[in-house]
């Protein structure tokens, strides 16, 4: 069910598609869409055993990574299969989606009078397993060739990555601040740890005007935005449709420090429409699947998706709470296939908890995901977010963001506070970004585990906030992150790494600080910090924000130093520390 959430802007929650319903393919008499299940692949072309030629690099580098191998359920669809589907209506038929990952397409039978003859024929293929009706839909035919590049085969994207800054802290979020230092998030950041080298695919309904926004140039303008597929019309891209994913978007990479900074700043984004917000049809669960599948064959890391499916326009297609086992809707399934494959899939959980629906919707009941369910400033479960737990008695959703009163960018470039959970879901996504960022190394069930493991409620979880609201940075520690371990008693302690530093090491030149202040006078006087080298010439300096948080970080860029000795003098009001930095070659 799609719901609209209103303060001081409006969000949509939207609807999506679902494919295991019991649905007969004889019910349908009008023209429309039919999902066709394939017995086998055989004739797709393509062997496990040479993953290279329908997988990108980054796809396959991620795989290995976390331990997974190649098997068909990567096998695109058999080119054999559909063109004997296709042939059974003498140019009636035309291809719509192709799903790798269930192994079959959705066909748009064009002519009523021959279509309950031609499911029967199609239905009696050897090859066909599987005939299920799908309503009719709104919009324009994904074309054939479209249909095939989605599913699954090579998908190649670069991107530009920006340099690291001379020398900084965390941003200045400006009314984004309450909710990235709710997760302790702008510790991350300090340390310079800002989504650089993820890639995070946004699954939503549209994304008008996001090219012309400024507080997301710096994205567009070093190429990690980007369209990927408009699986609901297959046309040529368009930033428009609808200002849903445009929202959503901003809240993980918009840059306009003292204004708005998002989650996931350097991260890079791939976009996806998905949702039709004309209807809601289970198409649309075919739609994400088809996005997801393409996301994973490029080599994304990170799933985003603020959607979330439940009641359609039809009431015999509505969803059932007691099926939400994460093992009924294919949407479900297609989210936790992602997750298999080694992506991080992020999706809301709902805005239904004030209605009578009540509970988490679809994809959020899927396994090995991470659902996240709203809170406000000042940490209390937003009325509207979906409870849990799951049909099966998971925990749902697995842990909370701000989701009201969230900071967000409007398509009219305004910076505004709304309600949804589709504000929890992308802050999380981009926090799990800039974590990853940090342990590139790590795979995506380790920072899943860490996220929800560092949560404030995670020994005690409930059916409001799940495990409750995650701590980066203690994250970021559980998967070996530094910190001052031995801080004297009365007095400060600092933690340069790497150090010595190197600019053809792996933190290429990033010299991260970190500043322990047990004695609690954060935030009354900020930080200043300056670089001198051997002579006592100084090199570089600047000034930090200190905040409640008794841990202040920031990162300099030492890739211009010359080789040798250097003294880092930090001062306060009410702090004097001093530290040798080594800089390699």
């Amino acid at each position: 069910m799609r719901g609209w959430a209103l303060s001081k802007g409006w969000i949509v929650y939207g609807a999506l598609l679902l494919l295991g319903l019991e649905n007969d393919a004889s019910g349908q008499v009008s023209p429309g869409r039919h999902w066709v299940g394939f017995a086998d692949k055989v004739g797709c072309g393509y062997d496990v055993e040479e993953p290279a030629t329908f997988l990108s690099s980054r796809a396959l580098d991620r795989r290995v990574a976390a331990g997974i191998e190649v098997d068909s359920l990567d096998l695109p669809v058999s080119a054999e299969r559909v063109a004997e589907v296709l042939a059974v209506g003498g140019g009636s038929i035309d291809l719509v989606h192709l799903s790798r990952w269930f192994n079959g397409g959705v066909f748009h039978l064009t002519d009523s009078a021959s279509t309950d003859s031609l499911l029967g024929v199609i239905g009696s293929l050897e090859s066909v397993v599987e005939v299920r009706s799908e309503l009719q839909f709104q919009g324009e035919r994904l074309p054939a060739g479209e249909a095939a590049a989605s599913s699954g085969v090579l998908a190649k994207n670069t991107n530009a990555l920006s340099a690291a800054p001379v020398g900084c802290g965390a941003p200045d979020y400006g009314a984004a601040s309450g909710q990235a230092q709710m997760l302790n998030l702008h510790l991350l950041h300090g340390l310079g740890h800002q989504g650089e080298g993820q890639r995070v695919a946004v699954l939503d309904a549209g994304f008008d005007r996001a090219d012309e926004l400024a507080p997301l140039d710096q994205g567009f303008d070093e190429g990690r935005i980007s369209p990927a597929l408009d699986v609901v019309s297959g046309g040529a891209w368009q930033y428009g449709h609808h200002a849903h994913g445009t929202m959503v978007l901003s809240t993980m990479v918009a840059s306009d420090p003292g204004e708005i900074v998002g989650s996931g700043p350097g991260a890079s984004y791939h976009l996806y429409r998905t949702e039709d917000v004309g209807s809601e049809r289970l198409i649309e669960e075919y739609n994400w699947t088809v996005a997801a599948e393409h996301a994973d064959s490029m080599g994304c890391d990170i799933i985003n998706s603020s959607l979330g499916y439940s009641l359609f326009d039809d009431s015999l297609d509505h969803h059932v709470y007691s099926s939400l086992d994460g093992e009924t809707y294919r949407i479900s399934l297609a989210a936790q296939i992602a997750a298999s494959r080694g992506m991080l899939v992020v999706t809301s959980a709902g805005n239904s908890g004030d209605n009578p629906w009540h509970h988490i919707t679809c994809p959020a009941d899927a396994r090995d995901i991470l659902s996240a369910g709203a809170v406000d400033g000042l940490r209390m479960h937003a009325n509207f977010s979906g409870y849990g737990p799951s049909a099966d008695g998971r925990v749902k959703p697995e842990v909370c963001t701000q989701g009201r009163d969230a900071t967000y960018l409007h398509p009219d470039g305004s910076v505004r506070q709304g309600n949804g959970t589709s504000f929890s879901s992308p802050i999380l996504a981009g926090a799990a970004a800039s974590l990853w960022s940090a342990h590139p190394e790590k795979s995506a069930a380790e920072v899943r585990r860490a996220i929800i493991e560092s949560a404030d409620r995670f020994t005690a979880p409930d059916t409001a906030y799940g495990h409750g609201i995650p701590d980066f940075w203690k994250a970021h520690l559980a998967l070996g992150g530094h910190s001052p371990s031995t801080v004297p008693v009365g007095g400060p302690d600092i933690l340069l790494y790497p150090n010595p530093v190197s600019s053809t090491s792996a933190s290429a030149g990033i010299l991260r600080i970190a500043v322990s202040d047990p004695q609690g006078n954060a935030p009354f006087a900020n930080l200043e910090w300056a670089v001198f080298d051997a002579k006592g010439r100084l090199v570089v300096a600047g000034e930090v924000e200190r905040t409640k948080s008794s841990l202040t970080t920031f990162h300099i860029n030492t890739q211009r130093w010359a080789v040798g000795a250097y003294i880092l003098n930090i001062s306060a009001p009410d702090l004097q520390l001093s530290r040798r930095i080594l800089n390699h070659p």
